[in-house]
């Protein structure tokens, strides 16, 4: 979570940055093109999966992606403490925030026949970690988050119930549990060490890099397959595996029982992201995109956990320097391809590209998940911008 700390005072530093509006201009659109009720519901709230939509609201059929929800609820999350630090003289805008937050939480377990467990350990993980964040923006307004915390819990211990000895460690990705991996693994550990179990987040993090660092890159390689012969590893290397890694050890790095390694690993993976995952532009290293469907959000939690490394002052600050560089940089080529269009309601909106490349998207329906990879961008890009103006960092 990055927002400003209690030492910088955001009413006197309540002048918003360019990247600010930026982001603004990203949640708005997003909100306007995607969101709606759910089966016309008063009180509820959820995004479509694609716009255009033939209908304003959401309905039941069609594809559920729990996880874009979550992600949905992180980006609300992150307006909120935009907003908040800079127009505290406007509280009924980060209250408008909260409150759509409040009903898509609401709405997700209706949509999800009033549960909000599901058979995958990594989007659980996932809405555990943006409950646990719109807890925090909740408890900042002096209102209760113990409705939040318990459903956080929940989730927890529901993740927790997937770690085993089988391979050595790491998370079980479905009830199957046929197949280990880093996206349920690394968000697990980022979990534990919020809650304080540092121990075991690191259990979490030596795994991975035991059976799933690879060896020609450095990078982090996806998972193992239980039922396969000897357990080989996965080999795909996708963007947000890497940004996991690096909120885990960024959480262990400051913590209270940090090592040098915590610090050296996330200083070498920083590099090699770099190195590999990105281009380099003449504004910085720009991260390459995964393309759309789940893969739309992989570069944006990648940027994510790039801007927790970036005010993590544990961190060597070459380290922290580079990171930041990725996130501006790579922000500002979402910003520049991006495009108006009308909204079924006649507004005009922002469509933020797929690609970081400059090159235009095909002909079709925008998909969520690609919004929301950008909106997650330009609010990371946004909040560095936000500590450097308030001389914090």
């Amino acid at each position: 979570m990055i927002v400003l700390p209690e030492r910088a005072n955001p009413r006197d530093e309540a002048t918003p940055t360019p990247t600010s509006a930026r982001a603004r201009q990203a949640q708005v659109s997003v909100r306007e093109l995607f969101a709606g009720s759910f089966l016309g519901l008063p009180l509820t709230h959820l995004a479509r999966t694609a716009w255009p939509a033939p209908e304003l609201g959401v309905r039941v059929r069609g594809p559920w992606h729990y996880w874009w929800q979550a992600h949905y609820l992180d980006c609300i999350v992150d307006a909120g403490w935009r907003e908040l630090a800079d127009r505290p003289e406007r509280p009924d805008v980060a209250a408008s925030l909260i409150r759509d937050a409040a009903r898509l939480v609401r709405t997700i377990r209706l949509r999800n026949g009033w549960r909000i467990i599901n058979s995958y350990y990594d989007d659980m993980a996932w809405l555990a970690l943006a409950l646990e964040r719109f807890g925090d923006l909740v408890a900042a307004r002096d209102r209760s988050a113990g409705r939040l915390a318990a459903m956080a819990r929940v989730l927890r211990d529901q993740v927790a119930s997937a770690e085993s000895d089988d391979l050595g460690g790491g998370v079980f990705w479905h009830t199957a549990r046929s197949f280990k991996n880093v996206p349920a693994t690394a968000p697990a550990a980022i979990l534990l060490a919020r809650a304080g179990e540092f121990a075991r987040a690191r259990q979490h993090i030596d795994w991975i890099h035991e059976r799933l660092l690879d060896p020609a890159t450095g990078l982090v390689l996806d998972g193992i397959e239980l039922e396969r012969a000897d357990h080989p590893p996965v080999t795909s290397i996708w963007t947000y595996n890497q940004g996991t890694v690096l909120g885990a050890l960024a959480a262990l790095a400051s913590g209270p029982q940090s090592r040098p390694e915590d610090a050296n690993r996330a200083a070498a993976l920083v590099d090699v992201v770099a190195r590999e995952l990105c281009r380099p532009t003449d504004a910085g290293p720009v991260a390459r995109t995964e393309g759309g469907a789940d893969s739309g959000l992989f570069t944006g939690i990648l940027l994510r956990y790039l801007a927790v490394v970036a005010v993590t002052a544990e961190l060597p600050d070459r380290t922290r320097d580079l990171a930041a560089a990725m996130v501006r940089a790579t922000a500002e080529a979402f910003w520049q391809g991006r495009r108006t269009v009308t909204s079924g309601r006649g507004r005009p909106c922002l469509v933020l590209p797929t690609r970081t490349d400059g090159r235009p998207d095909p002909e079709g329906p925008v998909e969520l998940s690609t919004q929301l990879q950008a909106w997650m961008a330009l609010e990371a890009a946004a909040a560095l911008d936000r500590l450097d103006a308030a001389g914090v960092g």
